[in-house]
């Protein structure tokens, strides 16, 4: 058996080669240098090869490279390996794609059917956009834009719009109010709760008595609520807001999400008239329940203010939901520390 040669590494070549081998943008250069790092560890060829996988020559032949030119000889050398399909460096190429794009920009295949058969070349669509990427031409959207990114932009707007009925609202210009629909069952929301030892907190559901609200709450812990003994809907929303236009005192916006029963065209056409007696109505960016504070209020309700034994019965319950919403601003407050301004 042959002596094992031994690599000695200055710190230097050691956090060099170590760099390189986390950071190399090439699979093969970052095993290079982990091989030679192997080497200086005193190991043989042979052991070397058989982490990486390889033969003894390969390694032997790397670290004479390596001794000669230091850690660029690690790195493939130009030409090795099969030529590009569509070169960079060949402006025959470049000005054919170029000139084919302009003609069909919206139809990769259409460009590689046409390049294949002036060029005399095979090549995958896959190809020419990676070729694309290298070079100035980009894929963009037409100059009117998807139609997400107009979703998104008008959504921003009113999410900034939103923002500037607050600063109106702590100025003093504006009363702003945020309306929504909930619905209580006898089925509780409460996840967990404590008790002594020994004794079980007992609670009997039921899923089919339920109160149905809608609300309409200010950021001061103001709020007026509308029973409804069916289920929610546009016709009830209406009377209830027009019994609500009592409460307005100078121009004021009430928020509301877009659910159907805020977007039919009942709701939508009572609008005008409201808007002669100074109720202005504002619809959130779609999917922002985080923008309406009556969210808060509902949780709240649900998680915190209503209690065990308010599930005794659903003449009980009903009567504390009532009390809970009579009673906010006196004995339930949220404090809004950090409005959307």
């Amino acid at each position: 058996m042959g002596k094992t040669k031994i690599v000695e590494l200055t710190a230097e070549q050691r956090a060099e080669l170590e760099k390189g081998h986390r950071t190399g943008k090439s699979h093969c250069f970052r095993t290079r240098c982990q091989m030679i790092l192997l080497k200086s560890e005193k190991r043989t060829s042979v052991e070397v090869a058989e982490v990486l996988g390889c033969c003894e020559m390969v390694v032997n032949n790397w670290l004479s490279r390596y001794e000669e030119e230091g850690l660029k000889g690690l790195a493939t050398r130009a030409g090795r390996g099969q030529p590009p399909i569509l070169s960079l460096q060949n402006p025959a190429h470049l000005k054919k794609v170029e000139d084919e794009i302009k003609k069909h920009p919206n139809s990769v295949k259409t460009v590689v059917a046409l390049l294949e058969e002036d060029l005399d070349l095979l090549m995958h669509p896959e190809t020419l956009k990676r070729f694309l990427k290298k070079t100035s031409i980009a894929s963009v959207a037409p100059a009117g834009g998807s139609s997400r990114g107009r979703w998104l932009k008008k959504e921003r707007t009113r999410e900034a719009q939103l923002k500037i009925l607050w600063r109106l609202y702590l100025g003093g210009r504006i009363d702003l109010y945020f309306g929504d629909e909930s619905a209580f069952s006898m089925n509780p929301k409460l996840p967990y709760g404590w008790s002594p030892k020994g004794e079980r907190i007992k609670i009997f559901p039921q899923r089919d008595k339920k109160v149905n609200l809608f609300g309409v709450f200010r950021a001061d812990n103001f709020c007026v609520t509308y029973q409804s003994a069916g289920n929610i809907n546009s016709e009830f929303l209406i009377a209830s807001t027009n019994d609500f236009c009592r409460y307005v005192k100078k121009p004021t916006v009430l928020v509301l999400d877009n659910a159907p029963t805020h977007r039919s065209a009942k709701f939508i056409e009572q609008m005008e008239k409201w808007m002669e007696q100074d109720l202005y109505i504002f619809f959130l960016p779609k999917y922002s329940p985080h923008l309406n504070i009556a969210e808060t209020y509902w949780r709240k309700a649900k998680y915190e203010w209503l209690r065990p034994s308010d599930y005794g019965s659903f003449a009980k319950y009903k009567k504390k939901v009532k009390a809970i919403f009579n009673n906010i601003g006196t004995e339930y407050e949220i404090a809004f520390s950090q409005m959307s301004v």
